[in-house]
């Protein structure tokens, strides 16, 4: 690991490199735990509070390469260009890259050169990435946003649990956790994953005293825009309207303009990537522009001067609200968070919390497909989850996490290098595409004897030409990549395919019905725990925003910051200056008989009462789109209803149709029909299939 470093070479680094005259606030503890004392740290520092540096420093400082694993694209990409205008050698590894441009940042890797490497956490599935580390001292590995390692936080991702095991497996000299919002539950479970001491945790309070938080009750879009428009008219800087859905963004930034607020545009992640980066550059250098946005905007932005942050749609969670807030005021001037409550958003939320939710029959036939796919010669079996998604009504986000649960949990499966199933190459240099078209290896033959013209271009099945050939697809990959490397063809490919390889013996795999379905029933436990989180971490945020405390002190407590605020109170938020709470109190009633009816003669599914219940409380899936019945007049009929009432009517009706269709829903493609034909399947025929 090295000798300690002394924290003046940190403190000369920080002013050469980058430029700042003194550390902020917990900075140095940090710094000085990882270099003085070679010790792995958690920071909990609040948005804005200078989390990058932790390890920007010492990635310049260490000998070895520092590794940074964060979510966020655009963050990445922005992080490396400021970087490189310092003079630091960094760059990112990600699927923006042509493969010129990979291959200099693995050469930079392994020749040592590179000093950061920012990835994301889905790169640690790549074979070729946990090849290229092998041998490479990594002095530090930087784990941003890692409040998603929680199964308690509102962000967990099982890829970053797969973070903690990839850092034993290339033998991190040490470890810096990063997060901007952590309860203590969730602190626990990072220094857990991660093996932090208590010692190596720092923590700067979210409270911060010149955010002055108020919130709102409104019956309707229209009450809260006439709150909202005299607050954005007399506001004293930039400010950002929060909203939930893009629909929102485009709606609420048109009636802004139209109230007087003209200096406003909108913002989501449905834009073209240069019309976000022009919103985005014009509300940084703008001394009072008005962003109306989902929460996609702001992450990453450095902006001090922001007076204002209007979260007009109730956020999910009081670790997003907080986050939120906490992007005003930075330069440590008074500036205002507003939250407007009203009984039609609680619906939207909710719809998000039960999204992904599933019957035990799709589980079952899920898991049936995924235990009786035979394995290909290189010991892996793949499968196209957007396919997956469609034919067996899971979301792919929950698709990752139960296939991330069953290799974590469970052992089952690991996941492995995902592949794209179709290639369409275009020819580029002459010279180089006759050189292509002259090589006689077994695979570019394969490759030529089977690819299909389209205009200019050809387009490959790598799947197909693999069976068709018996040449291994990871072949057919690599002779397409050199092809694009010699400059021969562009290659534009589409519809991935995640890839997982086998851990345990047949003998110890699900392989009959009553495996599969005990399987099945432990994974639906999983489900059914994330979405009673999700609907708790709402009710909390109105519970605060609507209770008989300081609003400040109510969220530090949440936080266990509450020692922030000795007395209990902060004496600015609307609270504090009233000491009356919000009368707020959305009713579920019962659902309407005769509506329930309605949408039975609407939609013939009775094989899952879960999708009758998302078609009638206006929530979306990959089954009820193609259907069309996202489209109908009854979809979201049901949104001010009981969701547990709708989907116990709705069981009643399946159950009464012994869970067979009616009309144009019988001839679509179910999961009900392929479970048919594989449940049959004997234990011998899967043996046989997996050797």
């Amino acid at each position: 690991m090295g000798q300690p470093i002394e924290m003046d070479r940190a403190r000369q680094v920080l002013k050469s490199t980058f430029g700042y005259p003194n550390f902020r606030q917990s900075q140095e503890p940090v710094l000085d735990r990882l270099l003085g004392k070679n010790q792995s740290a958690l920071a909990i520092f609040p948005t804005g509070g200078g989390k990058s540096l932790c390890y920007q420093i010492p990635g310049v400082i260490l000998p070895g390469l520092t590794i940074v694993i964060s979510p966020l694209l655009s963050l990445m990409k922005d992080q490396v260009d400021v970087l490189r205008r310092k003079g630091v050698k960094a760059a990112s590894l990600d699927s923006s890259l042509d493969p010129a441009e990979a291959a200099a940042v693995r050469n930079g890797v392994r020749s040592g050169d590179l000093k950061i490497l920012y990835v994301a956490p889905e790169r640690l599935n790549n074979e070729g990435f946990i090849k290229l580390l092998d041998g490479i001292t990594i002095s530090l590995l930087a784990i941003d946003e890692a409040h998603c390692v929680s199964e308690w936080g509102p962000s967990f991702r099982p890829e970053y649990l797969k973070v903690a095991r990839f850092s034993k497996e290339i033998n991190a000299e040490r470890i810096l956790a990063l997060t901007a919002t952590a309860t203590r539950a969730v602190e626990e479970d990072i220094c857990r994953g991660f093996d932090i001491a208590l010692e190596g945790v720092f923590r700067i309070p979210m409270y911060r005293s010149n955010l002055h938080i108020s919130t709102h009750v409104a019956s309707s879009l229209q009450d809260k825009l006439q709150k909202l428009g005299p607050m954005l008219r007399r506001r004293t800087g930039p400010a950002i309207v929060y909203v939930t859905l893009q629909k929102q963004a485009e709606q609420v930034s048109s009636e802004l303009k139209k109230r007087g607020v003209e200096d406003c545009r909108m913002y989501h992640a449905g834009m073209k990537t240069e019309d976000r980066k022009d919103v985005q550059d014009w509300f940084m250098s703008s001394k009072a522009g008005v962003v109306c946005a989902t929460i996609a905007f702001a992450m990453g932005i450095d902006k001090n001067d922001i007076r204002q942050i209007h979260h007009l749609m109730m956020p999910k969670s009081l670790e997003n609200w907080t986050q939120e807030i906490g992007r005003a005021g930075r330069d440590g001037k008074v500036s205002e968070c507003h939250l407007f409550l009203c009984p039609t958003d609680v619906p939207v939320l909710e719809g998000f919390a039960r999204a992904d939710a599933c019957s035990l029959m799709v589980l079952r036939n899920w898991l049936t497909e995924v235990w009786t796919t035979p394995v290909d010669e290189d010991g892996t079996v793949a499968f196209n989850l957007y396919q997956q998604s469609k034919e067996y009504d899971i979301r792919q986000g929950m698709l990752n996490i139960l296939f991330a649960l069953m290799e974590l949990d469970y052992g089952l499966l690991r996941a492995t290098t995902p592949f794209y199933e179709i290639y369409k190459i275009t020819p580029k240099d002459a010279r180089a595409w006759t050189r292509a078209q002259a090589d006689n290896g077994k695979a570019a033959v394969a490759v030529r004897k089977c690819w299909r013209k389209t205009g200019a271009s050809y387009e490959l099945n790598m799947v197909d030409i693999s069976s068709a050939s018996g040449v291994p697809r990871y072949h057919l990959a690599g002779v397409i990549n050199s092809w694009e490397v010699d400059n021969a063809i562009t290659a534009k490919p589409s519809q991935v395919r995640a890839q997982f390889k086998m851990l345990k013996p047949d003998s110890e795999l699900p392989s009959t019905p009553e495996q599969i379905s005990e399987l099945a029933l432990k994974l639906a436990k999983v489900i059914q725990f994330r979405e009673e989180k999700e609907l708790e971490r709402m009710k909390r945020v109105i519970d605060i925003s609507t209770g008989s405390k300081c609003f400040a002190f109510a969220l530090a407590e949440y936080f266990g910051d509450q020692a922030a605020i000795p007395d209990g109170k902060c004496d600015h938020c609307s609270y504090c200056k009233t000491h009356t709470s919000l009368d707020f109190h959305p009713i579920r009633k019962p659902p309407s008989r005769y509506t329930i009816q309605a949408i039975l003669k609407a939609c013939g599914v009775r094989d899952d009462s879960h999708v009758l219940a998302r078609m009638a409380f206006g929530i979306s899936s990959p089954r009820l789109s193609q259907l069309g019945m996202q489209k109908h007049p009854l979809f979201g009929s049901c949104d001010d209803c009981d969701y547990e009432m709708l989907l116990n009517e709705f069981e009643i009706e399946c159950s009464a149709a012994q869970g067979k269709n009616i009309g144009s829903d019988q001839s679509k493609k179910t999961a009900t029909k392929r479970v048919a034909q594989v449940t049959n399947t004997t234990s011998a025929t899967k043996k046989f299939k997996r050797k």
